[in-house]
């Protein structure tokens, strides 16, 4: 996290194969800043591997469970593994992988 003009600014990503789903996350990241006084600057990944290879500096990560190539379980698994600090909040439909991620 870090500050602009007094302001704490949080860097997210979004890691999902649908552009919908992205869509809907900066909707709801949009009114979570008009509420708390922050701003969230946001990266885009629209597969895991892209995620893994540019290895972003961030406080968040909403992570898709299925993705075509690397799933997130496996996505999350590696950032774990190389021991990035950000949270991790996975994104998914599928109430069989609930528990695995």
């Amino acid at each position: 996290m870090k500050l602009e003009n007094e302001k704490r600014v949080l860097v997210g990503g979004i890691c999902d194969d649908e552009q919908y789903v992205h869509d809907e996350v900066e909707k709801i990241l949009a009114d979570y800043e008009a509420d708390n006084d922050v701003k969230i600057e946001l990266k885009h990944y629209d597969m895991a591997e892209t995620l893994l290879e540019e290895r972003d500096d961030l406080d968040f990560l909403f992570l898709d469970i299925e993705m075509p190539g690397i799933d997130g379980i496996a996505a999350g698994m590696k950032l774990r593994n190389w021991n990035y600090d950000y949270k991790i909040i996975m994104l998914t439909m599928r109430t069989d992988k609930f528990a695995e991620a």
